[in-house]
């Protein structure tokens, strides 16, 4: 179940419906959560209410908003070195540059140094930095906002329109290693290592059961996505990144059946990433949507898909 906590500074309420809310203290002493709007989510609810994003059924845990990677060494320490990586790489990886190294057929998959545009260059050995396009990321509050949904908790809604292929983001988070004890979270994504196979990889989407109170929350370590146009081979080596705890807004992007984007890997300069893309025309004040895939959402599964669309997987199962 997705809690909410009201912006105001307050004392803590619960009205009959059993949503926690809050009432007006002294404006003087602000509560420290609220000292940084930029530290965490905050979405607009249907009354117009501007609210902090928590994670499921507990207003204890509150997810950061980062725009980077995080990475710890120790992490891959016990990992073998990887099959799909060249000779003499450093291992274990000291930085997450190290450990994504965009290596193999991806010269022609630089996004360059910033998003919003379709730009790409073709040169294997380019300049293009990481580190600036993340600052490009930074505006991302210009072009996007968090609303609450009728019945998927919080989205994403544009506020500028976008072309086909224009690149609107990519995903953040914590690098884990494909071993990790910790591989049934909410919001895990695949990310291969090394050269990887002829085609792109497959990726699972974070699930939007976060966002959604009427549903518990189904694990999505295992799912397959069809947001990214290709299967990962099971040649590649993967990690995982977790936008669990900390992320940036695209772990909000809720499914649909006929999405407005794709989830496709990437490379910013010789750094990969997982990046957002639209696949067709996106105007001003709809949802993004991509699609978590037919095995996320399947009929051989119990999830609901609840994006409406006709025909939506959800559909399907019950007339299976």
């Amino acid at each position: 179940m997705h809690s909410v906590a009201a912006t105001r500074t307050s004392r803590r309420k619960t009205n009959k419906s059993g949503v926690t809310k809050f009432a007006n203290t002294d404006p003087k002493k602000p509560n420290r959560i609220l000292r940084s709007l930029y530290k965490y989510f905050w979405y607009t609810t249907s009354d117009g209410d501007t609210r902090l994003a928590t994670s499921i059924g507990t207003l204890d845990r509150v997810p950061q908003q980062i725009n980077d990677y995080v990475f710890h060494p120790k992490t891959f320490a016990d990992d073998e070195y990887p099959s799909t990586f060249p000779p003499n790489m450093p291992w274990p990886p000291k930085t997450a540059q190290d450990l994504l190294l965009a290596v193999g057929s991806e010269g022609e998959e630089c996004i360059g140094n910033s998003c919003y545009t379709d730009t790409q260059c073709y040169d294997h050995s380019c300049t293009h930095s990481f580190s600036t396009f993340k600052q490009s990321k930074k505006t991302w509050h210009d072009h996007f906002d968090l609303r609450e949904t009728k019945d998927k908790g919080i989205g994403v809604f544009t506020k500028t329109a976008f072309k086909t292929d224009d690149v609107l983001g990519w995903y953040a988070g914590e690098i884990l290693s494909s071993n990790t004890r910790n591989n049934q979270g909410d919001y895990l994504m695949e990310m291969p290592i090394g050269a990887t196979a002829s085609s792109p990889p497959e990726s699972p989407c974070p699930s939007d059961s976060e966002h959604t109170p009427s549903s518990p929350s189904p694990s999505s370590s295992n799912a397959s996505s069809s947001a990214l146009t290709h299967d990962t081979s099971a040649m590649d080596m993967t990690v995982l990144i977790d936008a669990s705890r900390r992320g940036n807004w695209t772990r909000f992007i809720n499914h649909s059946c006929k999405p407005y984007t794709e989830f496709r890997m990437r490379r910013v300069g010789d750094v990969r990433i997982m990046d957002v893309e639209a696949v067709r025309r996106i105007p001003v004040g709809v949802e993004l949507t991509v699609d978590y895939g037919g095995s996320y959402y399947g009929v051989d599964t119990r999830r609901r898909c609840r994006c409406g669309v006709r025909g939506f997987v959800s559909a399907k199962r019950r007339c299976s």
